[in-house]
């Protein structure tokens, strides 16, 4: 018999030691772990009646018959209800998202309704003997309705499997791993058990479905920052979906440090990891009923659940207070800025897909926008900012993979030859009502989420197809906007070049513009990257020059071969010399400086007659403003060159 039972015993110390670990405070993943700890103390409870249900069948003579049969009853109905709640733990994994609330409990009602029959059948055995029963010797025997304990498994993992179709796209690929996991362990544990009937596995089968559980999405060690012991981002995110999946009030505060590179810059990165301790213990001190997450390396969110207005404005109080003060470890003393936003739900956002999208957007602008020491609360202005950001990079993203988006051009005239000699190919993209969407809006967003790339590329693509398609076209070349993101790809140059080759496009024919902010990630990186595109007879512009530092460093000591000053360096320039002498003196000085090193000047935004007259006169190169043109599609743009002659 010790054999036979000793799998089951060897599960029950496996349960045992899960439920130890699980019994620990766990402030991380709260809502989760309490769902996971009634699954293992039903399981534990369901071996435990195994276990002695089969000393029992063993000495069956030697107990009441009452208490066989109470025993096993129990058993039984004990396995349907560890069925229901795994299955149910598997839903909720599955379901996460709010969206799918409904579905998930349709879910659990179909799981319920054989789990349920099974249940009753048990209960009410000892009477109608349909799954077990004792002869009159008190020999043990199942009947042939035991069966519907098989049933109800298959259902439930039917049950699972079609949750996994349904939302297979955005479903983690841990859920379907284990699933997997488990339905095979399922399967050869009850191989296993068809052929040797003696020794007992289904005690084995929960075991292992509950460690698999647990090592996936219950093992601490996953969910937590190893730096500062707080929950890690994943942690937040799953707890935040149950506390709004469970429908409780709870309020997101975001607190950011600001600058904190200066501190490890300082000291070194061992003391500023030091530091990140120091300041996760503050936080965490600050409220005793709070959840505290290290969301990223300088970012740390609180969970707080059904906390009061009073209580709400103390623990902000306590954080901008405290970080008006000097931090001090040791001989290190620094000062250290924050930025927080701060959410209510469901006061803000009433859903949970809203909430994420909330939560992720105001912790955006909190760390980009807002002053520091200040806290970004979620009105209507920052709700629809957000959205628009999220609409805009889906429309990105559609845009990059089906191409949709289209190029303009802008004329540049060049002032010696009285003539448009070039012109600079512009991005264009329009949203879901057919409306144009500034550049200005949607650059810095594909900046971001890394499409600038291949939007540069597209921009290429099209300005070689417009000069294999316009061979006789009497333009000398266009330029075109490249990113920091392209020069750091290591086959730029190859890939321009093979592009030229594709359409047959002399590489003078194509100019790069980039701004001093690309120069400054790696100026000597943009030197060397610079001169291999000079020796493939690529040309490149210093756009906006007058913004940013204007440094003339970078001018004289890299291979440009023109310099477009920034509308904002002359955009009110005009030609009364008493009021402008100095702008006008400045502007000139830049212009000779520029030409005596062999490097052209381009003046943007001179939109007015005199100011054509004034610029000209100092000497500029070329000129690309509305006065001469707006940006034009490619058969206007021909169209325009075309009646100029």
């Amino acid at each position: 018999m010790l054999t036979n039972i000793l799998p089951e015993v060897l599960s029950m110390v496996m349960i045992s030691i899960m439920m130890l670990h699980s019994s620990k405070k766990q402030e991380i993943f709260a809502p989760r772990s309490r769902w996971f700890n009634i699954c293992l103390t039903c399981s534990f409870l369901n071996i435990f009646l195994n276990i002695i249900r089969t000393y029992l069948i063993y000495f069956s003579d030697k107990m009441p018959l009452w208490f066989n049969y109470l025993i096993n009853s129990l058993f039984f109905a004990s396995l349907a209800v560890v069925m229901v709640v795994l299955t149910f733990y598997l839903i909720s994994l599955i379901y996460k998202r709010s969206q799918w609330g409904f579905i998930r409990r349709i879910s659990r009602v179909a799981v319920l309704i054989p789990a349920s029959v099974f249940f009753v059948l048990s209960l009410s055995s000892p009477l109608t003997h349909l799954i077990f029963y004792f002869d009159e010797n008190k020999m043990y025997y199942q009947s042939k309705f035991a069966l519907i304990s098989v049933v109800s498994l298959m259902f439930c993992t039917l049950v699972v499997a079609v949750g996994i179709i349904i939302v297979r796209k955005s479903l983690d690929h841990n859920i379907i791993d284990l699933t997997i996991a488990i339905t095979v362990i399922i399967i050869a544990l009850l191989f296993v058990q068809y052929f040797i009937p003696d020794i007992i596995l289904s005690g084995t089968c929960i075991a292992y479905t509950n460690f698999l559980l647990f090592i996936s999405f219950q093992n601490k060690s996953v969910n937590v920052d190893h730096l500062t012991g707080l929950g890690n981002r994943e942690a937040f995110y799953n707890s935040l979906i149950c506390y709004a999946n469970m429908h409780k009030e709870f309020k997101v505060v975001f607190v950011g440090l600001r600058g904190f590179k200066n501190v490890n810059d300082k000291y070194g990165q061992p003391a500023g990891d030091d530091f990140i301790v120091k300041v996760a213990g503050f936080l965490r001190s600050t409220n005793n009923n709070c959840l505290l997450y290290r969301f990223n390396g300088v970012e740390f969110v609180y969970l707080l659940p059904q906390i009061s207005d009073s209580d709400f404005k103390g623990l902000l109080d306590k954080i901008t207070e405290r970080f008006s003060h000097h931090w001090k470890i040791g001989y290190m003393q620094c000062m250290i800025n924050i930025s927080m936003a701060e959410i209510s739900y469901p006061q803000d956002v009433n859903n949970g897909n809203d909430l994420i999208t909330m939560v992720e957007g105001a912790l955006r602008l909190s760390k980009s926008r807002m002053p520091q020491n200040t806290t970004i609360y979620l009105n209507q202005e920052i709700r629809n900012e957000i959205f628009r950001r999220n609409e805009l990079v889906d429309l990105i993203k559609q845009a990059t993979v089906c191409r949709n988006f289209s190029l303009c051009y802008q004329p540049v005239f060049d002032c010696n030859e009285n003539r448009f000699v070039s012109a600079e190919a512009l991005i264009r993209m329009s949203d879901a009502k057919g409306q144009l969407v500034s550049p200005s809006e949607f650059i810095p967003i594909a900046e971001e989420i890394g499409s600038i790339v291949n939007i540069g590329w597209y921009v290429i693509e099209e300005v070689c197809h417009f000069f294999s398609t316009n061979r006789n076209v009497n333009i000398n070349s266009i330029s075109i906007n490249l990113s920091q993101q392209h020069f750091m790809e290591p086959y730029l140059i190859n890939r321009i070049v093979d592009t030229l080759d594709k359409y047959n496009v002399e590489p003078s024919k194509l100019k790069l513009e980039l701004t001093e902010r690309v120069i400054e990630k790696d100026t000597e990186h943009m030197r060397i990257v610079m001169n291999l595109l000079n020796k493939k007879g690529i040309g490149c512009y210093m756009d906006d020059f007058g913004t940013g530092y204007s440094n003339l460093f970078h001018v004289i000591n890299l291979p440009f071969e023109c310099v477009k000053l920034d509308k904002s360096l002359i955009g009110d320039f005009n030609n009364n010399i008493t009021s402008d002498i100095g702008r006008r003196f400045l502007i000139e000085s830049l212009i000779h400086s520029f030409q005596f090193i062999g490097t052209k000047v381009i003046a943007e935004g001179v939109e007015q007659e005199n100011q054509v007259k004034t610029i000209r006169e100092l000497g500029v190169n070329m000129i690309q403003s509305f006065y001469f043109s707006k940006p034009l599609s490619e058969q206007n743009l021909l169209d325009f060159i075309n009646n100029e002659f």
